[in-house]
C-alpha cells in the first residue's frame, strides 16, 4: 500500500504537540515564568517566528494559552503553596495573575506593529484568547495590569469600527470599476473583521460589564453605524 506521509503527519500532530507543550510548561519553567520579571523565553522564541510565519504564530497562541493555564492548575500545589499564598483564595487569585500576565505577552504578539492589528487572523487570535479568559474566569478587578491590557482591546475595538478598514474601503473604491469581484472580497473581508472585533467586545463585557461602561458613549454610534 503506497504510503501517505501528510496524513500520517496529521494524525501524529496532536502528540507531538502535546509533547512540546509538557517541555515547554514544565515545573520548573513555570516556576521560573512565575519568579521571574524579565521577558518570557517562549514569547521571545514565538516573536522570531512571527518576522517569519505570522499565521503559524497566530494558529498556535490560543493553543498555547490554553495549556498554559492547564499547566498552572496541575502544578499550582508546588508553584503557589508557600507564605501568604497558602491563605483562602489566594492560590487562586495568583493563578488568575499569572496567567493573565501570560495573556498580555501573547497579546503583544498578535500585531507586528505595521498595520497587522487589524487583519482578520489578528482579531480571531484575539476572539480566542478572550474566549480562554471568560471560560477559565482569569480576569479580576484586582488585576490593574490585566485592565489596562483589557482597555488597550478595547481602544482597538473603537479604532476597527472607525478608522481601521478605511484603507480597505478606500481600495474598494479604487478598485470597483477593474474588477467587481475584488470589491466584493474586500467589503466582506470588512464586515468579517467588524463581526470578530464586536465579538471581542461582547466576550470582554462578559468578564467585567465595568470594563465597557467608560467607552459606551464613544462605541454605540459607531456600532448602530455598522
Amino acid at each position: 500500500m503506497k504510503a501517505q506521509p501528510h496524513s500520517e503527519g496529521q494524525d501524529a500532530r496532536p502528540a507531538f504537540l502535546a509533547a512540546g507543550i509538557d517541555t515547554v510548561f514544565n515545573l520548573d519553567v513555570l516556576r521560573h515564568t512565575h519568579e521571574s520579571k524579565a521577558d518570557n523565553p517562549l514569547v521571545s522564541h514565538l516573536r522570531a517566528i512571527r518576522d517569519e510565519n505570522k499565521p503559524l504564530v497566530h494558529e498556535f497562541i490560543p493553543i498555547l494559552f490554553v495549556q498554559y493555564v492547564k499547566a498552572l492548575n496541575r502544578h499550582r500545589g508546588a508553584i503557589f503553596s508557600q507564605g501568604s499564598q497558602t491563605q483562602p483564595g489566594a492560590v487562586l487569585e495568583h493563578i488568575r495573575q499569572s496567567a493573565m500576565n501570560f495573556f498580555t505577552l501573547l497579546l503583544a504578539l498578535v500585531a507586528d506593529g505595521s498595520g497587522g492589528q487589524h487583519e482578520k487572523s489578528a482579531w480571531q487570535t484575539r476572539l480566542a484568547l478572550l474566549r480562554t479568559v471568560d471560560q477559565e474566569n482569569l480576569f479580576s478587578q484586582k488585576q490593574a495590569g490585566s485592565r489596562v491590557t483589557m482597555n488597550g482591546i478595547l481602544e482597538l475595538v473603537l479604532s476597527g469600527l472607525n478608522d481601521g478598514w478605511k484603507g480597505k474601503r478606500a481600495s474598494c473604491f479604487y478598485y470597483y470599476y477593474q474588477s467587481e469581484l475584488l470589491t466584493s472580497r474586500l467589503v466582506e473581508e470588512h464586515l468579517e473583521c467588524i463581526a470578530v472585533s464586536i465579538q471581542c467586545l461582547s466576550t470582554i463585557t462578559r468578564n467585567d460589564y465595568d470594563l465597557i461602561l467608560p467607552i459606551l458613549p464613544r462605541i454605540l454610534p459607531r456600532i448602530l453605524q455598522v
